[in-house]
């Protein structure tokens, strides 16, 4: 019996060491990159033979930490470029909505008001054959020069509005003197004469004058609106084709590629490491946000004119009926007029001609006098078949959406981090002890750096140069400046110059729904496939750019699909002061994330000893250990 108990527990100690190394051999095949290689597959790669078997040295190593790596110099150089697509991905995926707001907005305030002068022009049109029939037809060219003035005028053409409507005036004087009386010949003299007494003759009354500010102070609102709104569509766009620098690109690789090169296939990048990383890459767009700012707040002061004292559809869509006054006006005092003109100017040669004339043209006074005109100006008829919108839409509605939108993309370009880093790239804030640091799978420990390229001076994720200028955003922030300057002389009702091509066709971009992501917008993961064209972003702006969307725009609902989320937490204070930079880790600090490790479990990272910590040890070695322990226990006792 006694001979037994030796033999049992000789017998116990063998099948633990048998079953130690089973289980140890068994961590070791997951140990072996074979996660690795099918999160490599999953990205797009086509070379699975060039993922190692097993852990290898990472001496070889460039940008990620060395060590132990299931990486090859290849597979890091690879990992490089997607980490570049995917910097552009998430950028863009950050842009969509300020894109897509501006951009449509654009269009949309763009189409209203074209087709707010349309339709005036097709009322008095249709109100004035009915009026004046064939002697309006074959006068109708005096009021299609000057809807084709103030269409120019909005379109950016550098014309003055008061020269546009006193050449309206006086044009129309001219005709209508010449139809009142027909009996005489007019030289071209004679009639510059008449329309050189037009302020002390007062024709059509007080209209021209009203008319005239009225027109001035709104037109020069809605042009300069809709030309801010498009200023704030090309710095967009401007910015976006921004690339990243060589020191951005080796962050994001540490920051996205690396902990494949580890084995960590599941855990994401820490909040505030991918905050600093960020702020690194984006430090030159933050140089932006002042001027931005005071952009959208001088954008917001023109838009509450436009719904005020400035409002365009006041201005325009009753447009007919002020110049129809004026004619009644003048068709009143005619006699004293014409009068005073022969006062003034002479009489004129009387015409041979006019008998035969007057027999072959239709009937002035039958027009000029009729009950129908004046029953159609003075008690509203016919108001109700002017469309009381258009567009869609009705500039209330329109201004207040517009001014909704634009406000929110205040402060945009120093969230922009917070908007990236509040998405699918990395952990949410708070979860600090489960993500990728730079180095391991461990808490991130450096301080987030303030908002600024200033600020980013001691980024201990990627280098900045502060003392040196981006020259795109140079040039938008001279924009932003010159276009804030126009708002506040339109808001003060002061014309403004352009010393710029008239935006006509690149006022219109697109539709509302933008789509410019590529393959990368599916949950955020990107792939090694199906690069992103980036033709459109190297040259101008045409309508084909943004032709990816359909939607019209007409419930300004496009951008819901695509909500800009301001990715700073509500309760997120920044640190002060900036933290000096700490030099990394050596590369002998550096182990490899060891799947046996209780810290990780490459097939669910979150399923571990929360309260373990330190570095992963090799489990082969303490297996070895063990076996020699027990060996001794059992030559001790049988011998």
């Amino acid at each position: 019996m006694a001979d037994s108990r030796p033999s049992s527990f000789v017998f116990f100690c063998v099948f633990v060491v048998c079953f130690s190394n089973l289980y140890l051999f068994a961590q070791s095949l997951d140990l072996s990159c074979i996660e690795v290689k099918k999160e490599y597959l999953e990205l797009g790669f086509k070379d699975e033979n060039s993922v190692p078997i097993s852990p290898i040295s990472g001496d070889h190593l460039q940008v990620c930490p060395r060590g132990s790596t299931c990486c090859t110099s290849d597979m890091e150089s690879k990992l490089k470029s997607l980490s570049m697509k995917h910097y552009e991905n998430v950028e863009n995926e950050a842009f969509k909505f300020i894109r897509s707001t501006f951009v449509s907005r654009t269009k949309k305030f763009d189409d209203f008001f074209t087709e707010l002068l349309d339709n005036a022009k097709d009322d008095l049109h249709e109100m004035f054959v009915r009026t004046y029939g064939l002697l309006y037809q074959q006068n109708s060219e005096v009021f299609s020069d000057l809807f084709r003035d103030l269409k120019l005028y909005y379109k950016g053409n550098n014309m003055n509005l008061v020269n546009i409507l006193n050449n309206f005036f006086k044009s129309l004087l001219q005709r209508m003197f010449q139809l009142l009386n027909g009996q005489y010949q007019f030289e071209q003299e004679y009639l510059n004469c008449v329309t050189k007494h037009m302020d002390e003759l007062k024709p059509f009354g007080d209209v021209p004058q009203k008319l005239k500010l009225q027109v001035k102070r709104a037109f020069i609102a809605a042009r300069t609106f809709v030309q801010g709104l498009a200023i704030g569509r090309d710095v967009i766009l401007s910015m976006e084709r921004i690339k990243p620098t060589e020191a951005c690109t080796l962050g994001m690789t540490r920051m996205m590629s690396c902990p494949l090169c580890r084995g960590l296939t599941r855990t994401k990048p820490c909040n505030n490491y991918c905050l600093n990383t960020m702020k690194g890459c984006l430090a030159h767009h933050s140089e932006l946000n002042m001027v931005w700012n005071e952009y959208i707040e001088a954008l917001k002061m023109v838009a509450q004119r436009l719904e005020g004292p400035f409002n365009i559809e006041t201005v325009v869509d009753p447009i007919d009926v002020k110049i129809s006054e004026a004619i009644m006006n003048f068709q009143e005092d005619a006699g004293e007029v014409t009068e005073r003109i022969f006062k003034g100017c002479g009489d004129p040669r009387k015409d041979s001609s006019y008998r035969y004339k007057r027999q072959s043209a239709s009937n002035y006074d039958e027009y000029a006098y009729g009950k129908e005109f004046i029953s159609y100006t003075r008690n509203g008829g016919g108001s109700n078949e002017r469309p009381a919108t258009a567009a869609g839409t009705n500039l209330d509605r329109l201004v207040k959406d517009i001014k909704d939108k634009v406000e929110e993309a205040r402060n945009f370009w120093v969230q922009l981090p917070y908007y990236i880093c509040n998405g699918d790239i990395a952990a949410q804030p708070g979860e600090d002890d489960d993500c990728w640091n730079g180095q391991d799978r461990a808490k991130y420990v450096a301080e987030v750096q303030k908002d600024g390229r200033i600020y980013q001076l001691n980024n201990p994720e990627v280098t900045v140069d502060v003392q040196e200028d981006n020259g795109i955003i140079s040039v938008q922030i001279n924009n932003l400046k010159l276009i804030t300057t126009k708002l506040h002389n339109a808001y003060h009702g002061v014309d403004v110059e352009w010393n710029v091509p008239p935006l006509g066709r690149d006022i219109v971009g697109s539709g509302d729904d933008l789509d410019a992501s590529g393959d990368g917008n599916k949950g955020g993961r990107i792939v090694a496939s199906g690069d992103r064209d980036n033709d459109n972003y190297d040259t101008g702006y045409d309508d084909d750019d943004y032709s990816g969307g359909s939607g019209s725009g007409d419930d300004f609902d496009d951008e819901d699909r695509y909500p800009y989320k301001p990715g700073r937490p509500d309760n997120y204070n920044p640190p002060q002061t900036a933290r000096p930079h700490k030099p990394k880790p050596t590369d002998s600090d550096i182990e490899f994330q060891n799947p046996n490790n209780p810290n990780y479990n490459i097939h669910n990272d979150r399923n571990r000893n929360e309260d373990s910590g330190g570095s992963s040890t090799i489990h082969l070695s303490t297996s070895a250990l063990l076996t020699m322990f027990v060996l001794y226990v059992v030559r001790r006792l049988v011998l």
